[in-house]
């Protein structure tokens, strides 16, 4: 058994702990809180939730900006009644010189401004890493209380680094199985880059460059299955991995719900992603699915100032409340200014190293039992990797993997939930009881 004390010191953690340090108060006093909002797959209704909690922050008196980064498929200003006619994010790129804060727009709404996306121009589907690390540096610049970033989707660099600008990121999703499963993918890979901006050490992104690779049987090693390797392994690096996935909790917002079963759903994605990722999700809450939603965006006017009555509007506003009567503050899960390269760039300098074809070499001729022994098993926990689930598993809230696979369980613990209105409760009641609600 491998005994696991905390290190005095850890190989790459100065990077995380100089990045905790990079918080931006504003001459109010105030934090900046930079939330980048994506989603694992289109149509989920990130844009929409985006320009409407934004609204919503603005009008309890916090200055906020909303920032289109979704590169090559820009249309905030659409959901906010905008013509995009003001130079934005698109422009900043091409630029390469002057400063972000030169470029927020004022919108109708008071303490509300916005930064347009890419205005079609072509070429800036691929951001290169100084341009990111530029655009992330005057990110932080800005004067405001709130700073939301709407993402586009998949998991390409420009999402994932801005995603990671925040461990309390927000990821909308929807009560339908592509959307769940594309929302698991998009977390996974945002586990991964978290990790390669993170680690210094080789062996320790040597491995995670193999956990990218089906074993024999098609499945791939779950960070359980990393967690065990470091453990025996790597201890260094086991509590470095531990400590990295304790800081990051993505918040979930359910859209498009229209019956209290649909948490069925949610159920199933905050167990999947504990289970495989050993990463523990907050529920921010829900938005009932309603037909003026649609309509609001086809009249170019945001839902909570065309209908603010409406429910879905109420919903986005008791997140906005959470947001803002959550202390937390939220810290950027890397070092801005050692802003490592893109997936495939860090792959690439790993691989170019002068000793890795010597390295290679060797690997592929070894077959002794070390060797064997320091490959993923996938299944197998050794008693530290144990060790480190149960010290884990020690958090105050209950987790996802205890939920049923009914939902109820998610049930008994959104009853309780500050999003939930007195409507949906009822709904919840009868969902616990056994009996269940068809609408809400």
């Amino acid at each position: 058994m491998i005994e696991l004390s905390e290190p005095r010191t850890i190989k790459g953690t100065g990077a995380a702990a100089a990045a905790e340090k990079k918080i931006i108060k504003n001459p109010a006093g105030r934090t900046a809180r930079i939330i980048p909002v994506a989603g694992g797959k289109g149509g989920v209704g990130k844009t929409m939730f985006v320009s409407n909690l934004g609204i919503q922050l603005a009008r309890n008196g916090y200055r906020t900006c909303i920032i289109d980064l979704d590169i090559g498929g820009s249309n905030l200003h659409t959901y906010m009644g905008i013509k995009n006619t003001s130079p934005g994010i698109g422009d900043f790129l091409l630029a390469e010189k002057g400063h972000l804060s030169n470029y927020p727009i004022t919108t109708s709404v008071n303490n509300l401004s916005l930064i347009t996306g890419d205005q079609l121009i072509p070429g800036l589907s691929s951001v290169k890493r100084a341009a990111r690390k530029r655009l992330i540096t005057e990110i932080f610049e800005l004067n405001f209380d709130f700073i939301l970033l709407d993402l586009g989707s998949g998991t390409y660099s420009m999402v994932t680094d801005f995603f990671l600008l925040s461990n309390r990121g927000i990821c909308v999703t929807a009560p339908e199985h592509g959307a769940i499963l594309n929302t698991f993918a998009f977390l996974k890979n945002i586990v991964f880059r978290l990790f390669q901006l993170n680690f210094i050490s080789e062996e320790a992104r040597d491995v995670l460059e193999e956990a990218r690779i089906r074993d024999e049987t098609g499945k791939f090693p779950s960070f359980w299955d990393i967690l065990n390797w470091l453990a025996e392994n790597n201890k260094e690096s086991a509590f470095y991995f531990k400590t990295m996935l304790e800081k990051i909790k993505p918040a979930i917002v359910f859209n498009m719900v229209e019956a209290p079963t649909d948490i069925k759903y949610l159920s199933d994605l905050t167990s999947l992603v504990y289970s495989k990722l050993i990463v523990e999700t907050d529920i921010l809450g829900y938005i009932v699915r309603h037909k003026m939603i649609a309509q609001s965006v086809k009249s170019r006017m945001p839902l909570s100032i065309q209908n603010p009555s409406l429910r879905a509007v109420q919903n986005i506003g008791k997140m906005s409340e959470r947001l803002i009567a959550n202390r937390l503050e939220n810290k950027p899960l890397f070092d801005v200014g050692k802003y490592a390269s893109s997936l495939d760039e860090t792959a690439a300098r790993l691989r170019s190293a002068p000793e890795f074809e010597q390295k290679n070499s060797e690997k592929k001729g070894m077959a002794s039992a070390q060797t064997q022994s320091r490959k993923f098993k996938p299944g197998t926990r050794s008693t530290s990797a144990n060790a480190l689930q149960k010290s884990l598993i020690n958090r105050s809230q209950p987790l996802p993997s205890h939920m049923s696979k009914s939902g109820s369980g998610l049930a008994q613990r959104l009853f309780g939930h500050p999003s939930v209105d007195r409507q949906m409760k009822k709904s919840l009641q009868q969902l616990m009881s056994g009996r269940l609600p068809l609408s809400l």
